[in-house]
């Protein structure tokens, strides 16, 4: 089975939310990469495609992971229609920037299977700050 893993978005940190830029984002990727590529990456034929607004942590993201295809930039910040009231700028920012990220890690995956000719059979979104505990073995599914 051909599977992709798609990284977007920050690199966590150990302490509040990612947007609050507080926290040890070093260890937080240094954890969390370990143990998805024990948990996960070594277990299955997987390709890494990352989308990522963390530009100071670019060489340890392609060191570790070896994309593929990557793209890592600045944050943006967006226009955020007038009609969305519901939330405080920073939030509706956090939503706009969640769901920008994860469409631009899709095209890199769509750009490689254009460009190789083939599709992967199992696609995951992936955080970076997660700490996988248990192995994801994509055939057993």
């Amino acid at each position: 089975m051909k599977t992709a893993i798609c990284f977007n978005g920050l690199v966590g940190s150990t302490k509040g939310k990612s947007q609050e830029l507080i926290g040890d984002f070093d260890k937080c990727f240094e954890i969390s990469s370990d143990l998805y590529k024990k948990h996960i990456i070594d277990k299955n034929d997987a390709d890494i495609f990352v989308h990522s607004w963390s530009t100071g942590l670019e060489k340890e993201i392609v060191d570790t992971y070896k994309p593929k295809k990557y793209i890592v930039e600045e944050q943006k910040i967006f226009k955020i229609p007038e009609y969305i009231t519901h939330h405080n700028e920073t939030r509706k920012q956090t939503h706009y920037s969640l769901w920008y990220t994860r469409k631009e890690v899709m095209k890199l995956v769509e750009e490689y299977e254009k460009e190789n000719n083939f599709k992967y059979d199992c696609v995951m979104l992936a955080r970076f700050d997660l700490a996988w505990q248990t192995d994801l073995i994509f055939e057993e599914y």
